[in-house]
């Protein structure tokens, strides 16, 4: 289930809403809860708040805005990430790796942002 494992392209300059935590993707068909992953296309900054590479849940989707988190919605803690819109216009992406099978939801432990 989820959106196609087609890369979501966006530019990071105007798609990035920093008021509201989100990112437009007209027609992006991600649901609640699935697995993406943020990829910088070029040699570029990642959107502040977020990591080249790593893997993030949807959250708060509509159906052409959405809100990243570091957790699963059933983790009790889906807190939107602060996300800061970049002065570059380079096209980014976010590929979805479908929606985790049940009992495997928790935080990934490896991620940076529980790192030291």
């Amino acid at each position: 289930a989820g959106a196609s494992r087609d890369a979501k392209t966006f530019n990071a300059k105007t798609a990035v809403n920093s008021s509201t935590n989100t990112i437009t993707s007209s027609g992006h068909g991600f649901v609640d809860n699935e697995v993406v992953v943020y990829s910088i296309m070029v040699s570029d900054s990642a959107i502040d708040g977020l990591t080249d590479g790593e893997s993030y849940y949807v959250i708060n989707k509509t159906t052409n805005t959405f809100k990243l988190s570091h957790s699963h919605s059933n983790c009790g803690d889906a807190a939107a990430i602060s996300l800061t819109a970049s002065t570059s216009t380079a096209v980014q992406s976010i590929t979805s790796q479908g929606i985790p099978p049940a009992g495997d939801s928790g935080p990934d432990s490896s991620k940076s942002i529980y790192s030291a």
